[in-house]
């Protein structure tokens, strides 16, 4: 309870003017579950040139769990050259719940955080009263639904369940409506869009190949369901025969239920599907090579505010990701570096750092297409448009472990590939992880609230979309 005046700081702050209060009435949840103390500003405080309001919700480090609200709310760093790190470096919470937390070091705001125990909302029968972990809450006590709006699948592996088992806890937390199928569903059923309007394909480990074949057709069968010997299997899904994958067949049935105008959202390394099988063009994966950020929270910019995908986010999101599961992507037909990189410049005249000066003529770009009229008669297919951006190199860690981080600045975050009437959304980041992401939760909310409006109209602008923050 000396934390204040020791190590500090003295409190956290939430302001009452938070514009995500849903996000932090569920931040506050969370931190009140763990046993964190929360109080209220009496008056105004001020801290630098900035008034926090009275009303705003305190959380005093003078209290028997400070440390806990510590680990949750403050910045990591991890120097890249200590020992490599077993897990995660950085998590956050304010920036991943996409919230304003003010770290305030005068103990003098302990004198106006006297207020009485904001009352907080937590898990009952009464579900109209649960805040469970969040993004749901469009007003308190109301949850989010698509009900009415879009048919959902959520594919799991039979390889791997544990990182998609992340995205399946945010949707049953929320009450969203979804049929939870195996990858055996897109391989077995041909017409995918007779059945959902989205499917969701959440991060797992491996490569296209891998996810395409599952495991292999060696041997005799292996079920998964329950059996006198085997009781405690068999839920939340079950077969005869867990050996394959999605298979040449599913894959076809995907690239037929996006072009038919359904959306289907790849999140890590599912986007390793569409990108590598051709159902998406003009986006690529571009493999590691001196990048070391083994799960963090990072910077990106929104680039492309007219998508009902980013209907009510700012300018920015920190989200979470990690260059050793979830994979790069650039914009670009093959994953080579981009030309003026700190490894690259276009062929001609000089050295590395040199620039190539074209004897007897103007300077030539060899960005800029001097030609912007097809080369051939061929139509050309929509480009694929970055939605978010990861940041400059300078702002590109919010928290955790960064080292060569060049090679993720300014790359494609999340992008949006029209394929025939549909669409494939491709999160290079995940926005279900570990209950930590509340932030990014609307990302997919809002894209599966408009699965079919997401599609630019003749004079450029998308259709007017449902915003789900």
């Amino acid at each position: 309870v000396m934390k204040p005046q020791n190590e500090g700081p003295a409190a956290y702050v939430f302001p009452a003017d938070e514009k995500n209060l849903q996000n932090q009435v569920a931040l506050r949840d969370a931190l009140w579950r763990q046993g964190v103390e929360i109080r209220a500003l009496s008056a105004d405080f001020k801290v630098g040139n900035r008034t926090l309001p009275e009303g705003s919700v305190v959380v005093r480090m003078d209290q028997p769990y400070s440390r806990m609200a510590d680990m949750m709310l403050d910045k990591e760093y991890y120097n890249p050259d200590d020992p490599r790190s077993y897990d995660d470096t950085g998590w956050q919470l304010g920036p991943l719940f996409n919230v304003d937390v003010v770290r305030v070091t005068d103990s003098k705001i302990l004198q106006v955080a006297n207020a009485d125990k904001v009352e907080m909302f937590t898990s009952t029968p009464d579900e109209s009263k649960r805040i469970a972990n969040g993004f749901g809450m469009i007003l308190l006590g109301r949850k989010f639904s698509l009900t009415g709006k879009a048919r959902l699948a959520l594919v799991h592996t039979w390889t791997s369940t544990q990182e998609e088992g992340w995205a399946r806890i945010a949707l049953d937390e929320l009450g969203v409506k979804y049929d939870y199928v195996s990858v055996h569903a897109l391989r077995d059923t041909p017409d995918l869009k007779a059945k959902y309007d989205v499917i969701l394909m959440p991060q797992t480990r491996g490569t296209a190949q891998s996810i395409v074949a599952g495991r292999p057709m060696a041997g005799d069968p292996i079920p998964w369901k329950k059996t006198d010997e085997t009781p405690n299997l068999g839920a939340p899904d079950s077969t005869d025969d867990i050996r394959g994958g999605i298979e040449l067949e599913g894959v076809l049935h995907l690239r037929d239920f996006v072009d038919q105008g359904g959306l289907l959202v790849c999140v890590g390394n599912m986007c390793r599907v569409p990108i590598d099988y051709g159902i998406v063009h003009g986006v690529s994966v571009r493999e590691p090579d001196q990048i070391n950020a083994p799960g963090g929270v990072f910077l990106t910019e929104n680039a492309e505010k007219d998508s009902p995908v980013l209907s009510g986010y700012g300018d920015t999101l920190a989200v979470y990701f990690n260059a050793n599961s979830l994979p790069i992507l650039s914009m670009g037909r093959s994953g080579f570096r981009r030309f003026g990189g700190p490894e690259g410049r276009p062929s001609g005249r000089g050295d590395l750092t040199d620039a190539d000066v074209v004897q007897g003529r103007a300077a030539y770009d060899p960005g800029k297409d001097d030609n912007p009229t097809p080369r051939n008669n061929n139509a050309s297919l929509p480009s694929p448009k970055v939605l978010l951006r990861y940041a400059a190199e300078k702002d590109l860690l919010v928290s955790g472990m960064l080292k060569g981080g060049d090679e993720l600045a300014g790359q494609a975050a999340l992008v949006d590939c029209q394929v025939g009437k549909g669409h494939v959304l491709l999160f290079s980041f995940n926005p279900f992880w570990r209950g930590e992401t509340v932030g990014s939760y609307a990302l997919f909310f809002n894209a599966a609230a408009n699965w079919n409006k997401l599609t630019e109209e003749k004079e450029g602008k998308s259709k007017g979309g449902d915003g789900a923050s």
